[in-house]
């Protein structure tokens, strides 16, 4: 843990937006106090359960840190405001003996439209704000995001049991688009178990980075309601000239098993004739500016990436184990690979076929190698996008050539200093990872 406190006091003193002060003070806080309970050191610790953790972080004024010490603290609701004044306030975590402070509400994954309610709400225009180092379970959401809010730090949260983790709802308008949420760093949390999102970012959010964080949805025991994603970024917004999503990077990420049967309007139909969703990072049209660097993205019933935005950069990523393991739909700009792998795409369901890589747009790959022995590989999108390419340089494509034949033949496929090599392995049947 001082090795975490450490870390967090370069991270915010490494900021533009400000340090701490020579008034600055640090407040002490234990579920049930302790001593004298004023809140000047552990041994004197304010207590913190109920509304008492709200009445120690009112006290709290720039510059000045809520040290939040081991213990279950049960359900808490708490509400940052905004302030006057640009010096950064702190909400610490500290494993005094016992593990990360916990905090747990009453979401019931079967129930997941009642109960719940949320753990951290960050007010409109509330910023200059440093999380750390706390677990979060059993809300509808661990941080809720009322929009208009820059300069936001969120280090080692741990979310479990979740219908979300944290979803940004970030409050910009056509008239005001740079006064949307921006400016924030979401590094090595943890997303263990969600009915809905692990991160969802809406209203036009811009300039995240999103670094070392884990989703594992659950799979087929958390799929209760339609339907998970791991990280979502950008919404489908009736409002004219409404901003979205931009400037937004995933390093280090992993999103593992979201599963879906099926959109609940298809229910009535046979479950191998619906389109199951269920995708690892999930992109809207209209977002710009994604980047991906070393993630991970497996073992979800639709896609491993399904990003509609133009331009998507992947650095060093990895895709396996999804129906579709790469689904591009952005055709104004050019998406690049660089070293990625994608490898045994599986169908788990529906009325869809499983493939490396599908696209409407147009790709430059390079040191790239996709593998499968399935019948689809490529799937290009010839209705919508006829004359895409799609350039590998450098790289290995392990498949049967006949999946290729045509897309070589009409020009959509241009291979630059690559290998085709037959695969003649059976096709590969992972340990299923739904249940």
């Amino acid at each position: 843990m001082i090795k975490t406190i450490v870390a967090l006091s370069a991270f915010i003193l490494a900021a533009p937006w400000g340090c701490l002060t020579a008034q600055a003070k640090a407040i002490y806080v234990l579920p049930e106090g302790e001593g004298a309970r004023d809140g000047t050191n552990w041994q004197n610790a304010l207590p913190g359960k109920g509304t008492a953790l709200q009445e120690a972080w009112d006290t709290v004024s720039g510059g000045d840190s809520l040290m939040v010490g081991s213990g279950d603290y049960g359900r808490v609701e708490l509400h940052i405001q905004a302030i006057n004044g640009a010096e950064v306030r702190t909400l610490q975590g500290v494993d005094t003996g016992n593990g990360l402070p916990r905090f747990s509400g009453d979401f019931d994954k079967d129930k997941p439209g009642d109960g719940g309610g949320n753990f951290l709400i960050i007010e409109e225009r509330a910023s200059n704000l440093a999380i750390a180092d706390l677990w979060v379970g059993k809300y509808q959401n661990g941080v809720l995001l009322r929009g208009r809010s820059n300069h936001l730090r969120f280090t080692g949260l741990e979310f479990h049991d979740m219908r979300e983790g944290i979803r940004s709802d970030a409050g910009g308008t056509p008239e005001d688009p740079l006064g949307a949420t921006h400016d924030v760093w979401v590094v090595d949390c943890r997303f263990v178990y969600f009915t809905k999102r692990a991160i969802r970012l809406e209203e036009g959010n811009y300039a995240w980075k999103i670094q070392g964080c884990y989703a594992d949805a659950g799979g087929k025991v958390w799929a209760t309601e339609p339907f998970q994603i791991c990280f979502q970024i950008g919404n489908k917004s009736e409002i004219e000239g409404q901003p979205q999503e931009r400037g937004i990077t995933f390093i280090d990420c992993v999103a593992l098993n979201c599963y879906n049967e099926g959109a609940s309007h298809t229910w009535s139909q046979p479950i191998q004739e619906r389109y199951w969703n269920g995708d690892g990072f999930s992109v809207e049209a209209k977002v710009a500016g994604m980047r991906y660097i070393r993630c991970i993205s497996m073992h979800h019933t639709d896609g491993g990436w399904d990003d509609k935005s133009d331009g998507p950069v992947f650095i060093d990523c990895v895709a396996i184990d999804n129906k579709r393991n790469i689904r591009l739909w952005g055709q104004h700009q050019l998406a690049v690979f660089q070293n990625v792998l994608s490898a045994y795409p599986r169908l788990r369901g529906g009325n869809s076929v499983a493939s490396v890589l599908w696209t409407r747009s147009n790709i430059e790959a390079e040191n790239c190698k996709f593998v499968d022995s399935g019948p689809v590989f490529i799937d290009l999108d010839r209705e919508t996008s006829p004359d895409a390419k799609l350039v590998f340089s450098k790289s290995l494509l392990i498949c049967s050539r006949a999946v290729l034949s045509s897309l070589v033949e009409d020009g959509n496929l241009v291979l630059e200093n690559s290998m085709v090599v037959e695969n003649r392995v059976p096709e590969y049947t992972p340990k299923d990872h739904d249940d």
